[in-house]
């Protein structure tokens, strides 16, 4: 569910995450349910998530007898919905191919 974070200070050395904002609290009671916090109104829905799905394919080389990636195959969803059914449209959708020569 939704949280309600008070009082949070930015990090601004190096990120460690790939969200787009981290901040920081300095207590656990800075965070809240928002399901508690709310007096009988109702809860916002969430907002779309980006979701990617990567592919590798392997080969093992003969000479060196390890796995090699020989594909790439990623497709990107720019639109999920976490709380109700995802369109099966493919406007929100992205898909790319790599593919190395063999020899």
């Amino acid at each position: 569910g939704w949280i309600r974070v008070t009082d949070p200070s930015p990090i601004t050395n190096a990120p460690i995450s790939w969200c787009k904002f981290e901040c920081k609290i300095d207590t656990p009671k800075n965070v809240m349910r928002l399901d508690l916090a709310v007096n009988g109104g109702a809860l916002p829905h969430p907002p779309p998530v980006v979701t990617v799905s990567l592919k590798l394919k392997t080969v093992v080389n003969p000479k060196s007898h390890t796995s090699e990636i020989v594909s790439v195959s990623a497709i990107c969803h720019r639109k999920v919905q976490l709380d109700t059914a995802t369109d099966a449209g493919t406007e929100n959708m992205v898909q790319l191919s790599l593919i190395r020569p063999l020899g």
